[in-house]
């Protein structure tokens, strides 16, 4: 979904004409209601000039009387009929069916944002917009289908139905109406900016709870609920300004309509008795302009009330779509094709990559890896071993160079089928809040229950995991929190034993085990290894012992390749990383 549009109206309008018959039905029903509210006191006037007529007989008086009564009867049943269809079409049908449409949208969307797009935003927050939009979307569709379109039907019908008895009071009502909404538009225009700052200011707000909970643990081992507080406060203490600000303009605003409000009954009231002091006002006449003013009036008012909550909905909608709709930075190119690793050798050609406002982390590098080779990346950390491994992954674009897989370029071939022929165990696993099952078979879904058990077992999970009261149905919790950092570091490793990639790339995966644990991964991992391009990222000497060959970075240079053993031999930058290790002084 690269294609969404990224405005307010045409994103909502894009969504509405999916499903435009059952929104065409909500509108035919809101101007039935529109048109009777504004007939039923033009019937009225008529029925009473009828009963006050001194020269109608008794039968003229009860067959027109009949047939005005029936009239309001019929209309009231085909009124009544349009709306109860339009509850079951529009809001039980549609409504549901709309914020479905948008939040499938919206998420297929903002799960293809890279990686670099989630480290800049919070999760939280990303997750409140996007709830946020099919509600707020919701109720904006409501209110011009059902609200706005009643309002508009029903001043047109009074106007013409005024127009048609006494053009005097149409032409009053028009100057009116004029005169509202240039209120309206006049007010709003300077609450448009104040909402939006209002919405903007609950997002922040909403942002920084979930950023406080997700790390409540770092709050209590360092004793700062304090300074939390302090800090939601004045995180608070801006959205609770910014709301009284627009709030409070909005209030005016009410002010102001009541005065015009005011104008409009007492001018219809005084004119009206004028009229009927001079003879050309009859008591139907009367009867029809009062109700009909007080109609409509008191409809113009809800609306402009809603027009308010229109807007803020409009701005909240305005304020989500752009953030999660920024355009993604990483892009399959047209006619990507699907990537095939038969043997899995990797190459980089002259690539040369910066971070944004950074300076470049490689510069012109080159280096093969053969297919089945096992690698290990060592180096001081920022040297650029996890920027290696993050463009294999095409996490980031180059700017310039190519990387290569048997020969075919990452940026032209799927992201899907790429990250399908890798399989990756970084240093911090994280798993789904699901059960054990669900998370290890998240490595290959198709895989059978016995298949998930075989790769458990190689991973050493199984023999934890079976002494749970619920098993592999148990829940890890989330970021699989109930487990030690070992035990979801051994998740992960049964997982990219399920999926059983050509490429396998390991950052630290060892690195939270205890040495029992560890001696016994090793030797899965080995077997996980074989006839598989490897890449390990490791500072530990049992990790990088089975190498074939040693990267050694350094400042985003290779300075060194070459085995265990030959590096020692050169007394280089390796040797003194090793003596560095030995001494457990490695970065």
């Amino acid at each position: 979904m690269h294609h969404l549009p990224k405005k307010v109206f045409p994103f909502i309008f894009y969504f509405v004409g999916q499903q435009w018959i059952k929104v065409l039905i909500a509108i035919i029903a809101a101007a039935s209601w529109g048109i009777y509210s504004a007939l039923f006191p033009y019937f009225l006037k008529s029925l009473i000039n009828v009963l006050s007529s001194q020269s109608a007989t008794v039968s003229q008086i009860h067959t027109t009387s009949i047939k005005i009564a029936g009239m309001i009867i019929g209309l009231w049943i085909v009124v009544h009929f349009f709306h109860v269809l339009q509850g079951f079409v529009f809001r039980v049908h549609f409504c549901a069916d709309f914020r479905a449409s948008i939040r499938e949208a919206l998420f297929q969307y903002v799960q293809t944002h890279s990686t670099s797009y989630f480290a800049t935003h919070f999760s939280g927050t990303v997750a409140s917009k996007m709830s946020d939009i099919p509600t707020n979307c919701e109720m904006m569709v409501s209110m011009l289908c059902v609200e706005f379109t009643t309002a508009f039907v029903m001043a047109l019908t009074i106007f013409i139905s005024m127009w048609m008895s006494r053009p005097l009071f149409a032409l009053l009502l028009l100057i009116w109406l004029f005169l509202h909404f240039a209120i309206t538009f006049l007010f709003l225009k300077k609450a448009n900016p104040l909402l939006k700052r209002h919405a903007n200011a609950v997002t922040r707000l909403s942002g920084k709870l979930v950023d406080v909970f997700s790390n409540i643990q770092n709050v209590k081992l360092f004793a700062r609920e304090k300074e939390e507080k302090a800090f939601f406060h004045q995180a608070q203490e801006q959205e609770v300004n910014a709301s009284k600000q627009a709030y409070s303009h909005l209030e005016w605003t009410q002010v102001a309509f009541s005065i015009n409000h005011t104008f409009l009954i007492t001018g219809m009231l005084f004119l009206l008795m004028y009229g009927w002091q001079h003879h050309w006002v009859s008591l139907g006449d009367f009867a029809q302009i009062m109700m009909q003013s007080f109609y409509l009036s008191g409809w113009v008012w809800f609306v402009s009330d809603q027009i308010k909550f229109f807007i803020r909905n409009a701005a909240t909608v305005n304020s989500a779509l752009s953030l999660v709709q920024k355009p993604h930075d990483i892009l399959d190119t047209p006619g990507a094709s699907i990537l095939s690793v038969p043997h899995g050798e990797i190459n980089f050609d002259n690539v040369i990559f910066s971070y944004p406002g950074n300076h470049p982390v490689f510069n012109n590098l080159n280096v093969t890896i053969r297919a089945g080779e096992k690698v290990g990346l060592v180096g001081l950390s920022g040297a650029g071993k996890t920027t290696f491994m993050n463009l294999l992954l095409r996490l980031y674009d180059l700017d310039a160079g190519k990387i290569l897989i048997d020969g075919e370029s990452i940026a032209q071939v799927t992201q899907e089928s790429l990250h399908a022929n890798i399989a990756v165990i970084p240093q911090d696993s994280s798993l789904f809040h699901r059960t054990f099952m669900e998370n290890i078979r998240y490595g290959r879904l198709e895989a059978t229950d016995a298949e998930v058990i075989e790769a458990s077992q190689q991973a050493h999970c199984h023999e934890f995991i079976e002494q749970l009261h619920n098993q592999y149905e148990s829940l890890v919790g989330e970021r699989g929190i109930k487990l030690s950092g070992g035990q979801r570091q051994r998740i992960a490793i049964a997982r990219a034993f399920l999926k059983n990639a050509p490429i396998l790339m390991l950052d630290e995966a060892t690195s939270s085990l205890d040495s029992s644990t560890e001696k016994k991964i090793q030797e899965s991992l080995a077997l996980l290894m074989n006839n598989r391009t490897t890449i390990v990222i490791a500072h530990r000497l049992s990790t990088i012992a089975a190498m074939d060959r040693i990267l050694v970075f350094h400042e985003g240079n290779i300075v060194e390749d070459g085995t265990i053993a030959e590096l020692l031999k050169k007394e280089g930058h390796f040797a003194k990383l090793w003596r560095m290790q030995s001494k457990q002084m490695i970065a």
